[in-house]
């Protein structure tokens, strides 16, 4: 699909839903025609050719299984927005979605960011929107902010970064007040006071001014109080689950993006607290946060997870990856910053750092 050969569609096409019964039936979708299908449309805008496109020409040979696609295409929203479904085939069906004008599958969308869906559906959603260019993307993404749970949020506001044009109507939420500025982390303060449009980054300046940066001697030295506490251990492990584990893992729970967490028992209290709080203090080469821009006017954040002659891996929180091809890339930025956010006192109180150190250095 990527490289849009006319021959290898249509032999594609023949393949996935051969001529017999299956092809003129409208039965439930087999697991890997959903995969293969979603694999085909997402490799399609590489060659800048669309899923509809390559259905419009078929031939007579093709036909059947270009049916049965819009059949599947058809029934993709009933499954995305059936709660009795298993979750896994709701995110199949909404990654199928995302390939849809947005004309058409906005409403739905708007459904399954609501708090009332699982989790799992309300990442998938906003991760289906990150790609698209329809203007109308960042008003879906910004508008259930206050009801959006963290991860979801991050999960917004990876892909409201993801092209240029959504920053605008970012910065229109925080001047309404529907977004407050602390709401958005020091990372992300950074890119908008750095962004290479004159605009957004003097509006962003103005709209942050009055909000200065903690220093973070400061910061640290207001959390000294904790290093003479003693913590509880399944309270420091909530706290973990709740701010860390996106990024981190420890003792078989988490993700791996940051460092693992183990074998902190020999850290003392005053060093963990400095990396908690100071996470740009010591920056680990394989922890540096990069914005890469490419030239279809998308943006992504996060560590280069793996590369190779041709393709560069961007890994964010829960392990969330991008594969991209090293041509599409315009702009490859190290930010010199950490990956993990400053902040974090914004999220965790004192009496829950107690706890949350304990767990760290009692955990092998």
């Amino acid at each position: 699909a990527a490289r849009g050969e006319d021959d290898e569609l249509a032999r594609f096409l023949r393949r996935f839903a051969p001529s017999g019964r299956r092809a003129t039936e409208r039965a439930a979708a087999d697991w890997w025609q959903l995969a293969a299908l979603t694999g085909l449309a997402d490799g399609l805008t590489r060659s800048h050719k669309t899923l509809g496109g390559v259905l419009d020409a078929a031939d007579e040979r093709e036909r059947p299984a270009a049916n049965r696609i819009r059949a599947m295409l058809d029934d993709a929203g009933q499954i995305a927005r059936d709660d009795e479904r298993p979750v896994p085939a709701r995110v199949a069906a909404i990654k199928l979605l995302a390939h849809r004008p947005l004309g058409d599958v906005a409403e739905l969308f708007r459904a399954l960011l609501q708090p009332q869906q699982a989790p799992d559906v309300q990442i998938a959603a906003a991760r289906a929107l990150a790609p698209s260019s329809d203007p109308a993307v960042a008003e879906l993404l910004l508008q259930g902010w206050s009801g959006h749970s963290p991860p979801l949020r991050r999960e917004v506001l990876e892909a409201v970064f993801a092209r240029r044009e959504r920053l605008p109507p970012l910065l229109d939420a925080i001047e309404a007040g529907t977004i407050k500025p602390a709401e958005l982390d020091t990372q992300r303060h950074t890119q908008l006071l750095n962004y290479p449009v004159a605009d957004v980054k003097e509006r962003a300046r103005r709209l942050f001014e009055t909000q200065g940066t903690p220093n973070r001697k400061e910061v640290i030295e207001s959390f000294r109080p904790v290093l003479a506490q003693s913590g509880d251990l399944e309270r420091g492990k909530a706290v973990f689950r709740k701010n860390c584990a996106t990024c981190h893992r420890i003792a078989g729970e988490g993700h791996r993006v940051g460092p693992e967490l183990t074998g902190l028992r020999t850290r003392n209290k005053e060093a963990l607290l400095m990396d908690i709080l100071d996470p740009n203090r010591a920056l680990e080469p394989n922890y540096a946060n990069y914005i890469i821009a490419l030239k279809d006017g998308r943006t992504l954040n996060g560590i280069i997870a793996s590369e190779t002659a041709t393709t560069v891996t961007v890994r964010r929180a829960e392990e969330a990856e991008d594969t991209l091809l090293r041509r599409d890339i315009d702009i490859n930025q190290a930010t010199g910053q950490s990956l993990m956010p400053e902040g974090l006192e914004r999220n965790v109180s004192q009496a829950e750092m107690v706890d949350l150190i304990e767990y760290l250095q009692t955990v092998p």
